[in-house]
């Protein structure tokens, strides 16, 4: 693959946070254009949606209420597991959730056997 190279002016106060912020995350500058690049080229044949999401990214706006409420929400919600967890003597490492097909097996299992299948 032939590869090229890309100059790009931008303030240098943006550059710096940009790039720290980039590796508090384990990316190179390099690497974060090839992935916007290839998610460009990638949605080349729906650019309303590559419109809209290269906008998203160049806003800087606060959250709407409804957003801001559902994440407050979603906050309590969590909450309100922890708290039942902690009065019932549960760490969370501890609950292993089953696969859905052994949890299907079971629930029959357990209807066959109240009606005196099994």
């Amino acid at each position: 693959m032939a590869m090229t190279q890309m100059n790009v002016r931008i303030d240098e106060q943006l550059r710096l946070e940009g790039n720290a912020a980039l590796e508090s995350i384990g990316i190179s500058p390099a690497q974060m254009v090839r992935a916007v690049w290839s998610y460009a080229a990638r949605n080349k044949n729906n650019p309303l949606k590559l419109e809209h999401d290269l906008k998203f990214l160049e806003e800087d706006k606060p959250l709407s209420e409804e957003v801001q409420r559902r994440l407050e929400l979603i906050a309590e919600g969590q909450k309100i597991v922890a708290d039942f967890y902690k009065e019932m003597g549960i760490t969370p490492g501890e609950i292993d959730p089953l696969p859905y097909d052994e949890l299907k097996e079971l629930a029959y299992r357990e209807r066959w056997e109240s009606r005196g299948l099994l």
